[in-house]
């Protein structure tokens, strides 16, 4: 029986097209072409591939994709080369077993192929070209079109110093229409991955309880431990004190004074406390919220109850202060008298305490909301006393737990899938009980100096048609109705249809009302 992936990320068909766009401008486009070269069967001694412009990426739904791309191929025949600029589209049906990726291509379309970027083939001409090159891939491949590729293995930084590093492997794959998910797990087994549900952010990354667990037990090795606090309690009835410590006040009667000369002023009581936690257990719940239990506590505490106590002046003091008129006279003088030091070390547990997940500084945040401790303190003070201290240290306990902070890390899982580095913002949390789901946008670092001045698509404002930057027709476009694009996903977005020409796949799309460009393509194919 296949086990639900550790970690399942989803993402809109726009973050991929971003990716793609991004990869090619940011590095040439130099991981796509092995992808591509290796689906396409290019990548042998005697022929090649090379990308002309952004591929594209539409997915349709049940595993199925149609993929878009411009490219300069090559091959030897009968010891010459012969090179050709192909603009194709190519659908794809794609999935994942024991460790490989696979790719299945059912169907592929020639729109345009030029010779030295000027001369176009006919129609005819692509026509056969494309009825050869799916014989050629068939007969290589003797039945389906069907390519393999081993899938990367992710590695997870470690969360605190002296922390190991987590490896987790991509293990399941799914596409519904205008979603990719990819579902990833420690084990490097076949894992079930339910289709991706819509969702309202770039990406979703939905983890397992255990997932979760084990990066809260890495950062928790980073966060503070032990905490110290103190406090003080005032005593409105210091009788109560005096009750306990009988022998409280015996070094002022050995002074021969009686009890009846001896004014308590106030009593208080000083508590100091030192807190070391353990390392918790966490249960996910719904709503973006935790349930920690079996968190170990040891509390030692130390508790001073003191008293304020007046008594008339002596002799000598008196005659003291007679010399120095200047200086207040009092009849009385004041002495804090320390009526015994108490130190406990105790040993406790947090039975149940709930604690919300939230996003702080690009980190996820676990904050503890309500505490219940198992806490049973005898002191010999008043019960009063006591009752006030427990209450004290239970609030302490609470909101000196370990702010846990994890770095998810997103950026660790998405550069091996999209093959750039993004610039990923969380926006939300969310989920249900035993998963949690973080909710972000992606954008992809300002594209370095392109290959080419110019974006690799022409949209015409007039005619909403968008264009290959090499398409014959891209000249006709009128200067004050150009309008560049660097990825061909966004021009389909914003409602441009394809040129018969170089985009004749996409001639007929309207996708500007929708938010899914594979709903759009999806029903032109059906209706093809």
């Amino acid at each position: 029986m296949e086990r639900e992936p550790d970690i399942t990320v989803s993402m809109k068909e726009r973050v991929i097209n971003r990716a793609l766009a991004a990869s090619f401008y940011a590095n040439q486009g130099n991981g796509l072409i092995v992808l591509l070269s290796r689906t396409l069967q290019m990548d042998g001694p005697d022929r090649g591939l090379r990308l002309l412009d952004p591929p594209m990426a539409v997915m349709l739904g049940d595993s199925t994709a149609v993929a878009t791309f411009g490219a300069e191929a090559w091959a030897k025949v009968l010891g010459v080369r012969l090179e050709a600029d192909v603009s194709a589209s190519a659908r794809l049906k794609a999935w994942t077993a024991g460790g490989e990726a696979f790719m299945e291509i059912q169907d592929i379309d020639l729109d345009m192929i030029s010779f030295a970027g000027r001369l176009r083939a006919p129609r005819f001409a692509v026509s056969m070209a494309e009825g050869a090159l799916r014989g050629m891939m068939s007969r290589q491949a003797g039945g389906p079109l069907v390519r393999s590729m081993p899938l990367p293995t992710i590695t997870i930084p470690s969360m605190a110093p002296g922390a190991s590093e987590l490896d987790v492997h991509i293990t399941s794959m799914a596409v519904s229409e205008g979603l990719l998910a990819l579902g990833a797990s420690f084990e490097p087994v076949d894992s079930h991955l339910v289709g991706p549900s819509a969702h309202p952010r770039d990406l979703m990354v939905r983890l397992t309880e255990p997932f979760l667990e084990r990066l809260l037990d890495e950062a928790w090795e980073g966060a503070p431990h032990v905490a110290e606090v103190k406090r003080r309690f005032d005593v409105p009835d210091p009788r109560s004190l005096l009750d306990v410590f009988k022998g409280a006040v015996d070094v002022l009667l050995a002074r021969g004074l009686s009890g009846e000369r001896i004014r308590v002023d106030r009593s208080w009581v000083e508590a100091d406390a030192v807190i070391q936690y353990g390392c918790p257990r966490v249960r996910l719940l719904d709503g973006g919220r935790v349930e920690i239990n079996a968190c170990p506590l040891h509390v030692g505490a130390r508790l001073r109850p003191r008293m304020e106590a007046a008594t008339p002046r002596g002799f000598l003091r008196q005659l003291k202060e007679s010399l120095m008129p200047r200086r207040r006279m009092e009849n009385e003088e004041k002495e804090v008298l320390d009526l015994a030091d108490l130190s406990k070390e105790q040993d406790l547990r947090i039975v149940k305490a709930t604690a919300r997940l939230s996003i702080e500084g690009g980190e996820l945040m676990v904050k503890i909301e309500d505490v219940d401790v198992d806490m049973d303190l005898d002191w010999g003070i008043p019960g009063d006393v006591i009752d006030k201290v427990s209450a004290w240290i239970m609030e302490q306990v609470a909101e000196r737990f370990p702010p846990i902070r994890v770095r998810l890390p997103l950026e660790s899982v998405m550069i091996p899938v999209l093959g750039v580095s993004p610039i990923i913002r969380l926006d939300g949390l969310g989920g249900e009980e035993g998963h949690l789901d973080v909710h972000a946008d992606i954008d992809f670092a300002e594209v370095p100096s392109p290959v080419s001045p110019l974006p690799r698509f022409l949209a015409d404002g007039q005619l909403k048609l968008v264009h290959r930057e090499d398409c014959p027709s891209a000249h006709l476009v009128p200067e004050n109705a150009k309008i560049g694009y660097f990825s061909l996903h966004d021009a389909i977005s914003d409602g441009y249809r394809g040129c018969p020409e170089c985009l004749s796949i996409y001639r007929n799309i309207n996708a500007s009302g929708d938010a899914v460009v594979g709903r759009s393509v999806g029903r032109m194919l059906k209706r093809a």
